[in-house]
């Protein structure tokens, strides 16, 4: 019996340890469907403020410059708070960036608002990726394409979602509001969930060294994944930004039809633990 009660408390931990990250993985999702909202909305703030094509097509896709100056404050953070701390922060960025952009008295408050999003995106998304690697080490690779397979939920659903909403409510600021709320409360579960003993794990720290990775941050390797992620992202959000519009304005979907349509990309995302697998 006594050589069973380390096992059963380890099983223990682990389901509660999964149970936490599953509520890290929800506020994630309602992050990627928060990401998606503005883009299907984008016909409906145009008709109002006159913004242009080009004007628009910004607005939609202003949050990854967030997401590019991001990276170092956020480091800068992880190594003065808990990881806690600073995934709440991002979170609360984002969903006041939200919740704010219906307060805008034009395009430049509008273009700040949005892009403040971008940053709290990238603060959560690099804290859930140290917890991931740090936490599941056996297991780090699916522990992330899980992140994946959550934002692809979340991409799918907050289209669709937002496309009811406005049908319903016949005003793009309802959905603006109701996901930036969903995502101050989900600051509040984190809150009263997550244990710091899962959340600020080191294991990683304790795992075998890869001796045979590059000595320096300017290697052949590291300039070709960044060209390839420039290139990506150049394409991915070009895509995703303005395809709602082009559904509503040329194709002339209602917006539930134009939800469910431009949600369909977060579909593929579903099999990224298999992805994180092969990798």
């Amino acid at each position: 019996m006594s050589q069973m009660r380390p096992a059963s408390s380890r099983d223990n931990m682990r389901a509660v340890a999964i149970a936490m990250y599953g509520v890290l993985l929800l506020a994630y999702a309602v992050n990627a469907a928060d990401r998606q909202l503005f883009a299907l909305l984008g016909h409906d703030v145009r008709q109002e403020y006159g913004f242009s094509l080009a004007d628009t097509g910004l607005l939609s896709t202003i949050f990854t410059l967030g997401l590019a100056v991001a990276g170092l404050p956020t480091g800068y953070l992880l190594a003065r708070f808990s990881r806690k701390t600073v995934l709440m922060l991002g979170i609360g960025i984002f969903s006041t960036g939200t919740a704010l952009t219906v307060l805008s008295i034009g395009f430049s408050d509008m273009l700040m608002y949005l892009a403040a999003t971008g940053i709290g995106e990238a603060m959560q998304l690099t804290v859930m990726i140290a917890i991931a690697a740090n936490y599941f080490v056996r297991y780090r690779a699916a522990a992330i394409g899980s992140m994946n397979v959550f934002f692809g939920i979340g991409a799918f659903s907050g289209p669709v979602l937002g496309g009811i909403l406005l049908s319903n409510y016949s005003s793009w600021r309802v959905p603006m509001i109701v996901f930036g709320m969903t995502g101050l409360l989900m600051i509040v579960v984190i809150a009263l969930t997550v244990r710091p003993w899962f959340s600020e794990t080191r294991r990683a720290a304790d795992a075998r060294t890869d001796l045979i990775g590059a000595s320096t941050l300017l290697n052949r390797n590291t300039a070709i994944l960044t060209v390839l992620s420039v290139i990506g992202g150049l394409v991915l959000f070009g895509f995703t930004g303005m395809y709602p519009t082009f559904l509503r304005e040329a194709m002339h979907y209602p917006p539930q039809a134009a939800g469910v349509v431009a949600g369909f990309y977060g579909v593929g995302a579903l099999a990224s633990i298999g992805g994180g697998g092969l990798g």
